[in-house]
């Protein structure tokens, strides 16, 4: 069966700005993206999809502008620790950029509270980017970018009172009533609030506190909000269910924070690479290429680790980072189609027929099995020659465990032979979300095959509970899964 999916290509690094602005080159639906971030009720902001070139390369950049004081023009700009917010050395030609209140904002009105927020949320210093742009500017210096004036906007609410600024600390309560409040699919508000999950672990990893004692400088920031959601919409909108990230590229050096200087990964973004196993790169670059919102987008949506053996490209989205690495910075966004395949990794089942151990023996064996690092263990009823009964010993393994896993049968076991064999297998798209219920948090494994979702609460996880809180399994089961569908796990 074909099936389509999406690759993250992370060649220059990723970005909460790039995710969105590659989706949307995808053709994710602007219309239902601007309804959605109107539907949030933050205070002051809106935010431009322009076309634009990065070294030659043409994309799309989406940019978040907060509404705030008037700001002469400055050519240099400071980049976030999240990386998802920099100020271009450019002067942009946009169409007027209103408020919910119709007052007109100038395309530049943003810009002081931009730096205002970098300076205080963890940010960081970088270079300016390159984005070449089509038309001129009366500018007494030059700008390397050309610029196609093809905009789209959303726009917050400013008011007169009660506005909610940028350098606001948020916790991660505070962040999912804002997501709660937004007119979005359960399944973007799902993936949104993961996101957001995955950012605040990382943090409060870094900080060394638990996540709801954690104040978020960056994830707290509006721009944050608007880049994690607006994610979520335009991948819910694309439809795609599986996603391949095979590595992402970082730069190297030290980059400046409130902290002091901090070496490049910087603390986030290598705990969530060390917690979701995502491959990174060390290019030549000097800072930072992989922001802490960007390898989280990529951590939640992530369900593969390697391309199929072959496929068809059907579209392809660009997405342009702000910095200027002396060479193109952007995010190519593919969806690919590919026919169902046998898992990439070499398999190998191994077996032996066993008719003179009892089932408590193979009990053990099965745990050593299991610690020698076998995918899957079990064992079936047989009968052998002249109809004596015995036990089929059956074990799923990597090939590069393979040395192992038949060393621990031999020393757990009698039997005195195996046989093996490669195999082929076709696995569903997996994720293990969280739910959260009255009696404690619950694990559930959810799967996806042909448009369709099915969950499965964890064993261990529901035992835990169960043992914990006092309610019955099967009651913790059944609410475990009933929340999972309803899409309340992140």
């Amino acid at each position: 069966m074909k099936r389509r999916m999406l690759y993250l290509e992370g060649a220059s690094g990723i970005s909460g700005d790039m995710v969105v602005a590659s989706l949307l080159d995808l053709g994710a639906d602007r219309a239902k993206l601007d309804h959605v971030l109107r539907s949030l009720h933050l205070e002051g902001f809106d935010y431009a999809v322009t076309r634009g070139r990065s070294h030659g390369m043409e994309g799309c950049d989406f940019h978040v502008r907060l509404a705030a004081e008037e700001h002469p023009h400055d050519p240099g700009h400071e980049h976030g620790a999240l990386g998802d917010r920099a100020l271009p050395r450019e002067s942009r030609k946009t169409c007027c950029l209103r408020g919910r209140a119709g007052s007109p904002s100038t395309p530049l009105q943003a810009e002081a509270a931009i730096l205002r927020a970098a300076t205080e949320e963890h940010h960081h210093d970088h270079d300016a980017h390159d984005h070449e742009h089509d038309h001129e500017h009366a500018h007494d210096h030059e700008h390397p970018h050309e610029h196609e004036h093809e905009h789209a906007h959303a726009h917050g609410h400013v008011h007169e009172h009660d506005h909610e600024h940028a350098h606001e600390h948020r916790n991660l309560s505070d962040v999912h009533a804002v997501i709660d409040r937004g007119d979005m699919s359960e399944a973007a508000r799902a993936l949104a609030k993961r996101i957001f999950r995955i950012v605040a672990e990382a943090e409060a990893q870094a900080h060394g506190k638990p996540v709801d004692e954690v104040h978020f400088h960056e994830v707290g920031a509006i721009d944050s909000i608007v880049d994690i959601v607006a994610a979520a919409v335009c991948l819910d909108d694309l439809g795609l269910v599986d996603c391949v990230v095979t590595g992402l590229t970082e730069g190297t050096g030290t980059v400046r924070c409130q902290h002091g200087d901090l070496p490049v990964p910087v603390p986030a973004v290598l705990n969530i690479a060390t917690r979701h196993a995502i491959p990174l790169r060390i290019g030549t670059a000097k800072g930072e290429m992989v922001t802490p919102t960007g390898i989280a987008i990529a951590a939640a949506i992530r369900t593969c680790g390697a391309l199929p053996e072959s496929f068809t490209i059907e579209r392809c989205g660009i997405g342009l980072g702000k910095r200027d690495f002396g060479f193109p910075n952007l995010l190519r966004s593919l969806i690919l189609t590919a026919g169902a395949e046998a898992e990439p990794e070499g398999l190998w089942m191994v077996e032996t027929n066993i008719d003179d151990s009892t089932g408590e023996q193979l009990g053990l064996a099965m745990e050593a099995i299991l610690s020698a690092g076998a995918r899957d263990v079990h064992y079936v009823p047989c009968f052998m020659k002249k109809s004596r009964p015995a036990y089929l010993l059956r074990i799923l393994a990597d090939e590069d465990r393979l040395a192992d896993v038949e060393s621990a049968v031999f020393r757990t076991t009698t039997t005195i032979g195996l046989r093996r064999h490669r195999v082929s297998r076709t696995c569903l798209a997996r994720e293990m979300i969280q739910v959260e219920l009255p009696c404690g948090t619950v694990e559930v494994k959810r799967c996806r095959w042909d448009g369709g979702v099915m969950h499965y609460p964890e064993y261990e996880s529901v035992k835990r509970v169960a043992e914990a809180s006092g309610v019955d399994f099967k009651t913790v089961f059944d609410q475990a899964k009933a929340k999972a569908k309803a899409g309340a796990g992140s």
